[in-house]
């Protein structure tokens, strides 16, 4: 592999890697995030610089950052703006990435199985945080875990897995996986994130229906569940106080009283009203959200929502552009029909379209600043089109070619 290959390899490895250093000394030393985006920004940079803008989904992403980019230029807080722009960028070139380097099965193999390191970073992340006391609390003040890395991380990674059964061949290896693979899934359900818990039963499920290998699927399916249930005196307590602490989120009519909700009213009703024309087409404060709706009667709290935040913060053209960078997607591997070509395209097309939906369905819940999530699913979505249209091009080379514009 040369230089460049061996770092679109240890990319996502790279990034996962910083999250202890940022969650423990972040605040203490507040140049720490900047020294992160500026080493990730050039390393980032160093790979686009061999990358295109030949397909249209690539070229939808650009149209999106210049925007961005432009719109920052008009910040009422330059700094602010940047700090979330930065990492939505980051995170979404990394399609142009995945896409350009992963261009045939030995680099799709390398990729793949470093889902290996991928695991334990996060997991071992996850253990130095609660072991030294440092992290983000959990909803109940007594659980004793504090979260390190993103649950919606753990979710993608969760998602893409089926990526390393295909390509890694030496049992120990797949055995010493499936351990982490449920420890991060028990990690989900104690996390009680109603997202990202809901993440990755939708998106296995989307999985299922395009791999259609039931037989197996079922087979996975039990095991996992059994592993789950057999651990449950490890994790219920857990659980309970997580329970306890939500309980009143999963009462009658809690939903109409979250701020995701009532933030849904507020952002569509002013951006729609057009009191401020300039202001609900261009927004004009990229991801600067803080009392930036409702009249400031939310204070400090920033939007949940990625559909609102952008709608709010990038205007009608910023929500659009954003949009069709799924859209162009959609039709880059033609749509959502399933496709008899191979058991491995099969495999390929099920964690593709577990990624889209899912992610369709997590930006409700809003953290598209988190560099972390974001890359994982940026970055595979360039991988999956990259190998769903090498597969296919064999069977439908005409309709291939009309799809590289």
């Amino acid at each position: 592999m040369s230089i460049k290959e061996k770092m679109v390899v240890m990319y996502l490895p790279f990034l996962l890697a910083w999250e202890p250093l940022i969650v423990a000394y972040g605040r203490d030393v507040p140049s720490l995030p900047i020294i992160r985006g500026m080493i990730v920004t050039v390393y980032l940079v160093f790979l686009l610089l061999s990358t295109n803008m030949q397909r249209k989904f690539i070229r939808s992403v650009w149209y999106f950052v210049f925007y961005i980019m432009i719109l920052l230029l008009f910040a009422d807080n330059p700094i602010r703006s940047l700090n979330g722009s930065s990492k939505v960028i980051i995170s979404m070139l990394s399609i142009a990435v995945g896409y350009h380097y992963v261009h045939d099965d030995k680099m799709l193999r390398h990729v793949s199985r470093v889902l290996f390191a991928c695991f334990a970073i996060v997991l071992m992340n996850q253990a130095i945080g609660t072991i030294f006391g440092f992290g983000r609390q959990t909803y109940s003040k007594d659980v004793e875990l504090l979260r390190v890395t993103g649950w919606n991380t753990f979710t993608y990674l969760i998602l893409v897995f089926p990526l390393y059964y295909m390509h890694e061949e030496k049992r120990t290896w797949k055995n010493i996986f499936s351990i982490m693979l449920v420890a991060a899934m028990i990690l989900v359900i104690t996390s009680f994130k109603r997202a990202s818990i809901a993440g990755v039963g939708f998106g296995l499920a989307i999985f299922s229906f395009y791999y259609r290998k039931y037989i197996k699927i079922l087979k996975y399916f039990f095991i996992i569940v059994l592993s789950l249930v057999a651990l449950w005196p490890l994790y219920d307590d857990m659980v309970h106080s997580q329970f306890l602490a939500r309980e009143s989120k999963f009462e009658e009519g809690s939903l109409q009283e979250e701020g995701r909700y009532r933030e849904f009213e507020l952002v569509w009703g002013d951006v729609l009203s057009f009191e401020d024309p300039v202001r609900s087409v261009l927004g004009l404060n990229p991801f600067d959200t803080v009392g930036r709706y409702g009249g400031g009667i939310f204070g400090n709290r920033v939007l949940h929502v990625d559909y609102n935040k952008l709608l709010l913060t990038t205007g009608i053209i910023g929500l659009v552009l954003y949009l069709l960078v799924f859209c162009s997607l959609y039709t880059s591997v033609g749509g959502l029909k399933r496709k008899k070509i191979s058991d491995a395209y099969s495999m390929y097309q099920g964690v593709f379209w577990a990624l889209f939906l899912t992610s369709l369905f997590t930006s409700l819940t809003g953290h598209m600043e988190d560099l972390s999530y974001r890359s994982i699913q940026f970055f595979f979505f360039g991988v999956l089109v990259r190998t769903l249209n090498r597969l296919e091009i064999c069977h439908y080379p005409k309709n291939i070619s009309n799809r590289s514009e």
